[in-house]
């Protein structure tokens, strides 16, 4: 009995070893002033389970039967597990809704660029299944109810931005210092726009999902700060359409990127178009289910995604008669191309059988540079617009003094900002330093990616946007 004991304790120390451990190459390394370093992305380390599993499903040439990733099969694993949960109607679009379409482009370039590995694919999977059903979900409860026919949506505050300039901070600031007119998504929300408020077992599926990524991904929680409870942006919300910028990021899928940008075809733009309209309805749907009040005039969302820097048609005709506020982050170019291209080159590898950091870069000098290119030229339509609001702010200016800028936009769009939403604004600033000093965590380096492009080519591409709002 006693070496029985001794053999169960062995094997369970050494199960908890193989499950925490990380094999691999060396993650990273600190600088004489304690940042962090990622050391080589190309050969980024891994928990040994997970390097355990991709090898045995490789090795018995299991990927195509134990983790398949075709629209036939999303759409019956969907169904089934909505039959399963007693709605018996699953329905993922209207006759004339293109999500279909979007869905089989994605699969398309992940199957033909991304080059998952078993646990990327698994993790794939599971992420569209449960796309699917929320898809089914909103529209379960929109036909029953006529929820997005009879909710109003507020004159919303949108934070927009390139990535990594500030959003998340200013977007913190907005929602989480308890204006009393403000209402905000979560990222259980986007995850589950169908769920009800206060559904334990949904906030827990959630919160089981944001652990894995951590142990998955132990350096993504330094980089971008993520919980269920915490605001969130509409990235997700736009991805149940299966046509959203968040597919671009997490995979490399050049193709699919294209398809998702090019909006010179008539069809592609109205695309763009229909997914608005549907990040619209999920709005309201969610609206719907988290209202404390039902007499309580509706309160403002606070949105935010970078994604709107570059749709101005969409957010126009999403918005037509209320408008909107629209508050700009701006920076320096090249500190956010290396930035992102750190954060996705390390978010991609991970679940890749072959990471691409310097194709990662490359891709996305080009992207974000496409982007700011169509803000510029937007840039005066809106401004003449007599129901939208632009706010430009310097990332410089919100480092400096976070809760005085927060003050100044909930001002700009009209919300009052009296001595006691002051203090509470000053009071998260003094309590998340992490958040309020401008980062600093991490150090960024072109030489890490493998790729030819210098910082001097980088910087040149970006001379256009400086002119327009950096100097």
């Amino acid at each position: 009995f006693g070496r029985g004991c001794i053999a169960l304790g062995v094997f369970n120390a050494v199960l908890a070893y193989v499950c925490i451990a990380r094999c691999g190459g060396a993650d990273y390394s600190f600088t004489a002033d304690r940042r962090i370093r990622l050391e080589d992305l190309a050969n980024p380390s891994y928990p040994c389970i997970v390097v355990g599993f991709n090898s045995v499903v490789r090795y018995f040439d299991l990927v195509e039967w134990l983790i398949p990733l075709d629209e036939e099969y999303l759409i019956a694993a969907a169904t089934k597990n909505l039959r399963n949960a007693n709605l018996t109607e699953a329905v993922f679009g209207e006759a004339d809704d293109p999500w279909r379409e979007h869905l089989r482009q994605l699969l398309a370039a992940i199957h033909a660029e991304a080059a998952l590995s078993p646990i990327g694919r698994f993790i794939s999977q599971q992420q569209l299944i449960k796309s699917l059903e929320q898809r089914a979900k909103v529209n379960y409860y929109d036909r029953r109810l006529m929820i997005t026919a009879r909710e109003t949506l507020a004159r919303p505050l949108i934070v927009t931005g390139l990535p990594r300039t500030g959003t998340t901070l200013l977007h913190n600031l907005l929602t989480l210092t308890g204006h009393p007119d403000v209402q905000y998504l979560t990222y259980a929300d986007t995850l589950q726009p169908a769920a009800e408020a206060g559904d334990a077992a949904a906030r827990t599926e959630v919160e089981q999902a944001v652990a894995f990524m951590g142990w998955m991904r132990p350096l993504f929680s330094k980089m971008h700060e993520m919980g269920a409870s915490l605001p969130h942006e509409e990235l997700h919300l736009q991805a149940l359409s299966f046509y959203s910028m968040l597919y671009e990021s997490q995979y490399h899928v050049p193709s699919y990127g294209a398809y998702y940008e090019n909006g010179t075809k008539p069809w592609r733009a109205l695309h763009r178009l229909r997914s608005y309209e549907y990040v619209r309805d999920l709005l309201k749907v969610r609206q719907w289910r988290t209202r404390e009040d039902a007499d309580r005039k509706d309160r403002t969302f606070v949105l935010k995604s970078p994604m709107h820097l570059e749709c101005a048609d969409a957010l126009l005709h999403m918005l037509p008669t209320q408008g909107f506020t629209l508050v700009r982050m701006h920076r320096e170019p090249l500190n956010v191309v290396l930035s992102l291209a750190t954060m996705l080159a390390y978010i991609q590898a991970l679940q890749s059988d072959r990471p691409q950091p310097a194709a990662v870069l490359e891709y996305w000098v080009g992207r974000l540079e496409r982007m700011l290119r169509r803000a510029v030229a937007d840039d005066d339509r809106l401004r003449a617009r007599e129901n939208v609001d632009v706010v430009d702010i310097a990332y410089e200016e919100l480092i400096r003094d976070p809760s005085g800028t927060a003050a100044r936009v909930l001002e700009a769009h009209g919300l009052s900002v009296d001595a006691a939403m002051r203090r509470r604004l000053k009071e998260y600033e003094e309590t998340h330093p992490r958040n309020a000093t401008g980062g600093g965590r991490f150090a960024y380096d072109l030489g890490v990616f493998g790729s030819a492009l210098t910082e001097e080519e980088i910087a040149a591409r970006f001379d256009f946007y400086r002119e327009r709002f950096l100097s």
